[in-house]
């Protein structure tokens, strides 16, 4: 996957592993997808966001529309209630004190019936200094070893026999342009270390005040229609930056 910063993920060639998003993953209660760190608590009683910020949260993730003919909607957007289950969640943090409705689930996007998926999650805050704190949450080891155990809960309880870990949190461009954090996470068959079998990328970007998320999650693919996701979401993500920074740069 590339980014309008020049990120370019490359996918190696390998065998099974059960995708969260071919499963539920980034629904709004996260009950089987690598989001949960721990059985899902959504918090109650929250008050609502108002109208304004449902609406930016909501077009700040990836849309249906900015992508091509080809690509199907896996999972439909939806409301991302804060939740302790959320590896983003940390006691007292920015996150946890989010009224319900700033956070969003963007609609988690499948090239055809390749075993590619684009997903997307956004959040509004009051302000920058909460934005930059959910992204220093990110950046924690904290955050690194939910995701991980997450999904290496998820496989196990579907028994593939596939291993997830971190293979790197480096990225070029990282720091620049509205890129704040990486997390490059592979899966592997324990009998055969050596061998990337699997790929879940998460990508974060900051917008002033708002904070989004793409996760792309994928098993081999072979060239062309590697070349094909690649470039596709790529161009989706163009079209997500223009809609953010225009937003963002107008309040």
């Amino acid at each position: 996957m590339r980014t309008p910063n020049g990120l370019k993920v490359l996918v190696v060639a390998g065998a099974v592993v059960v995708l969260t998003s071919a499963c539920g993953g980034g629904g709004s209660e996260d009950t089987s997808s690598s989001n949960s760190k721990r059985s899902t608590t959504t918090t109650t009683s929250r008050p609502a966001a108002d109208a304004a910020t449902t609406a930016l949260a909501r077009d700040m993730a990836l849309l249906p529309s900015d992508y091509p003919a080809g690509w199907n909607v896996q999972t439909k957007a939806s409301t991302r209630p804060v939740s302790d289950a959320h590896c983003e969640y940390s006691k007292g943090g920015p996150y946890a004190a989010l009224p319900d409705g700033a956070g969003q689930n963007g609609a988690t996007m499948q090239l055809g019936k390749e075993p590619g998926f684009v997903s997307s999650r956004s959040w509004v805050f009051p302000d920058e200094a909460a934005a930059n704190a959910l992204v220093a949450t990110i950046d924690a080891k904290a955050w690194e070893t939910c995701q991980i155990d997450a999904l290496n809960d998820f496989q196990k309880e579907r028994k593939t026999g596939q291993q997830a870990s971190i293979e790197t949190r480096e990225a070029d461009g990282l720091g620049k342009d509205n890129f704040e954090s990486f997390a490059a996470i592979k899966y592997v068959d324990p009998k055969k270390p050596e061998e990337t079998v699997g790929n879940y990328v998460v990508s974060v970007f900051r917008f002033g005040r708002v904070v989004t998320m793409v996760v792309t999650e994928q098993q081999y693919l072979s060239p062309a229609v590697q070349t094909t996701f690649d470039d596709q979401a790529y161009q989706a993500l163009v079209k997500q930056f223009a809609r953010a920074n225009a937003a963002t740069t107008t309040g």
